[in-house]
């Protein structure tokens, strides 16, 4: 059983038991009066203040939440049968589709053990091969996650993305597949992502969005682009090659031919 769904039945639960009390009891949630321009209508947002995560009072009112849950949530009688059914459901070993690399006869796939929270990403040098765990971010920080996982074509290295608490911004690195050495090369900008290796491994394009300072403040979450990363190479040598000059909500990404010869952008 997938946790959205436990977390959803949880919810409905605790609703049918708070149903009888009322708002009574409900942290207070503060209007402000936000409003932002869309297409030349004023659009008010009085909640837009918990958006700010880091808010002292964002933290202490989704600390009252949390509180006013679990004593709903936690005193249910069929809650403790409902976590062991659904742990019995969900929680197994698990293998994804081995998936070979263009170039080669190396193999990478996914697994999960019963007791992980993360899935491993492992690799076979060939079908039948002792299987390498390669990226395991059950052994990582506990808010660390794994958002990017791209071989070469030939699976002599793997891009990975590393994100922390959901933040959607993996920071690219390449990992030497045999050896598992991180090299020393890093890439522009944040958000990066979309990476596409040349035949050859002599790079790799990527997507990637300016960092603060770059633009406008509140702008770095736009002007997607696209660049070419050459492996070895420091990160300011990284040539932009296709954005936009006027658009910043435009979303960009490469496609590369499967013999390096045309890009599609």
């Amino acid at each position: 059983m997938h946790p959205r769904i436990l977390a959803i039945v949880f919810l409905a639960m605790a609703a049918v038991s708070c149903r009888t009390a009322g708002p009574k009891g409900y942290p207070l949630t503060q209007k402000s009066d936000f409003s932002y321009e869309l297409h030349g209508v004023r659009v008010a947002d009085p909640y837009q203040w918990l958006e700010n995560g880091k808010d002292p009072k964002v933290r202490q009112w989704t600390r009252a939440q949390e509180n006013l849950a679990r004593a709903h949530l936690d005193a249910l009688p069929q809650r403790a049968w409902l976590v062991k059914r659904f742990s019995k459901l969900w929680r197994y070993d698990d293998e994804g589709v081995p998936h070979p690399v263009l170039q080669g006869d190396r193999i990478f796939y996914w697994s999960k053990k019963k007791a992980d929270e993360h899935w491993v990403y492992n690799t076979r040098e060939r079908e039948g091969a002792p299987a390498v765990e390669l990226l395991n971010p059950n052994h990582w920080g506990p808010h660390d996650t794994l958002d990017v996982t791209e071989p070469s074509r030939d699976g002599k290295y793997v891009a990975f993305g590393k994100a922390q608490k959901g933040d959607e911004n993996p920071v690219i690195r390449v990992m030497e597949t045999a050896t598992k050495r991180i090299l020393p090369d890093t890439l522009k900008g944040w958000k990066q992502g979309g990476v596409n290796w040349m035949p050859d491994n002599s790079g790799f394009y990527y997507i990637a969005q300016p960092l603060k300072g770059e633009v406008p403040a509140g702008e770095e979450f736009y002007w997607s682009s696209v660049y070419y990363h050459k492996l070895g190479a420091p990160a300011s040598s990284d040539e932009k090659v296709f954005w936009h000059d006027k658009v910043k909500v435009y979303w960009h990404a490469a496609g590369l031919r499967e013999d390096g010869k045309y890009i599609l952008y």
